[in-house]
């Protein structure tokens, strides 16, 4: 596996310490037996907006699916093939926001879930990918 971070830029950014923390929050390329993945934290659309992003085949969805206007611009660059969403079942924050798995449904990607369908497990499989659950 090969991990880049492109997120924070290096030397990192210096911002107010009052700043949104989410802002800060590592985004990384990984990469694994021919998949690519971009693990995006809590970074949003704010964040994931300036970077140089290519398309993905799996995208682990921002700070738990909570509502992000600008994630259909994020997805018409990477073009995932597999949205994963870490979210905590019956949390307090209502996440997955409806609006996210809205746009991510729409963009054509196969959603998972932690808090509907537990551990998430992919792996190649020709061109395509091997996606195991287990809640």
């Amino acid at each position: 596996m090969t991990i880049r971070v492109l997120w924070p830029s290096a030397p990192p950014v210096v911002r107010d310490p009052g700043a949104d923390p989410n802002e800060r929050a590592i985004v990384a390329e990984a990469r694994a037996d021919g998949v690519r993945m971009l693990l995006t934290a809590d970074a949003e659309s704010d964040v994931l907006g300036h970077l140089d992003l290519e398309p993905v085949d799996v995208l682990k969805v921002s700070h738990h699916g909570s509502a992000d206007p600008g994630l259909s611009g994020v997805l018409a660059r990477l073009h995932p093939r597999l949205a994963a969403i870490e979210v905590g079942r019956n949390n307090r924050y209502g996440h997955p926001a409806a609006s996210t798995v809205h746009v991510l449904a729409s963009s054509g990607a196969t959603i998972v879930r932690t808090d509907r369908d537990g551990s998430i497990r992919v792996e190649p499989a020709g061109d395509e990918l091997r996606i195991q659950t287990h809640a």
